[in-house]
């Protein structure tokens, strides 16, 4: 979310909305961090025992804000990202949710939930029934024997076992639990800007829109997410872009690609990747062995194979982080969760740590 200036007493200060500014940590109360945190010499021997020493580990989940500073102290057993203001935390093999303060909301009840998704979650008391409640735990669309997948756009995928249990087929509910795509589809992926990619029962991919009615017949041999009106797909002669009408935009050309972000998607010649505009154009030549799509104007790529080599560059290909990571997501709300050698931690847009831990166990 954007910042908000307000002022007071005629001082001007800036605030945000803080349901964006939480970030999840893990930590091992028993493992002590180095007094100076530019000392990680013992940082590999304990990411690589800390199971031996504790078998059964007392890791712990948390909350950061956007500075690094600790507003909920780990004191969970198992926990998700924010969403909507609330937080899925698990306690003693249950779970419940909980507010920017930290406070229980909804008392541990469920095995499994998923993060608020258009004021509904999806929860299962048993493991196995799953329905969708509201924020304050009230039940909107009862349990039932389906699998349940959050909310996007007002939408919901759900599923269900056939009857030799061997196959799951997927179809689509609105927020009161109404069908809006019947349960036949191999597979139904999330809303985008109005659209859901769909794989029919002949490993086809298409496109249906919120009605339910099929945009683009199933057709492709794979098909990604709309976004910024561009979704790209697979055919036999390559991988290329169309528009929400299923036209041609790019012609497949590539040997891979992703979704666009920003006015750049990442696409793959030559066994190498780069970056294109929405005309198919490189604009960041393709020298990557992998690259992910941009998130709030910075991208992930990989220059080898080395198990250590994930960096950060920006939208000209420039590369702004000091170090390479193992392991690392996409920004949100100005930070990314990064794993080095033996620490885990959160870095800014300019490459800087503004949190960083051991490698404990971790989502």
């Amino acid at each position: 979310m954007p910042h908000k200036e307000t002022q007071t007493s005629g001082t001007k200060r800036t605030t945000t909305n803080t349901a964006d500014d939480r970030f999840l940590i893990f930590v091992h109360p028993e493992l002590e961090w180095p007094k100076s945190q530019d000392d990680y010499s013992g940082v590999p021997f304990y990411a690589t025992v800390v199971h031996q020493c504790f078998p059964e580990s007392p890791i712990k989940a948390g909350y950061i804000n956007r500075k690094g500073d600790e507003v909920i102290p780990p004191r969970f057993d198992d926990a998700g990202d924010f969403s909507e203001g609330l937080a899925p935390v698990g306690v003693g093999g249950l779970c419940g949710f909980i507010d920017l303060a930290g406070a229980f909301v909804i008392e541990p009840r469920f095995r499994n939930v998923e993060e608020f998704r258009c004021g509904l979650a999806a929860v299962s008391e048993d493991g196995d029934n799953y329905g969708y409640i509201d924020r304050t735990g009230r039940w909107v669309i009862p349990p039932a024997d389906i699998l349940a997948f959050s909310f996007a756009e007002g939408l919901a995928v759900i599923g269900r076992w056939e009857p030799s249990g061997i196959e799951v087929f997927y179809g689509v509910i609105d927020t009161v639990g109404n069908m809006i795509l019947p349960i036949e589809y191999a597979w139904v992926g999330s809303f985008h800007e109005g659209l859901a990619r769909v794989e029919d029962q002949h490993e086809e991919w298409g496109y249906v829109d919120a009605s339910g009615q099929t945009v683009i017949p199933c057709q492709f041999e794979s098909a990604g997410n709309v976004s910024e009106g561009i979704a790209g797909v697979r055919t036999e002669a390559g991988f290329g872009y169309i528009d929400r009408l299923g036209q041609w935009v790019i012609r497949p050309s590539f040997q891979g690609g992703s979704e666009f972000r920003g006015g750049l998607a990442p696409a793959r010649i030559n066994d190498k990747w780069g970056y294109i505009d929405p005309e198919g154009s490189f604009m960041i030549p393709p020298k990557f062995r992998s690259a992910e799509p941009y998130s709030e104007g910075r991208a992930a790529i990989t220059t080898n194979d080395d198990f250590c080599n994930i960096w950060f560059i920006d939208r000209a290909g420039k590369v702004v982080t000091r170090r390479p990571f193992m392991e690392a997501k996409p920004f949100r709300h100005g930070l990314a969760f990064v794993v080095d050698d033996g620490t885990i931690g959160y870095i800014n847009r300019a490459g800087r740590y503004v949190w960083r831990g051991w490698n404990v166990p971790h989502k």
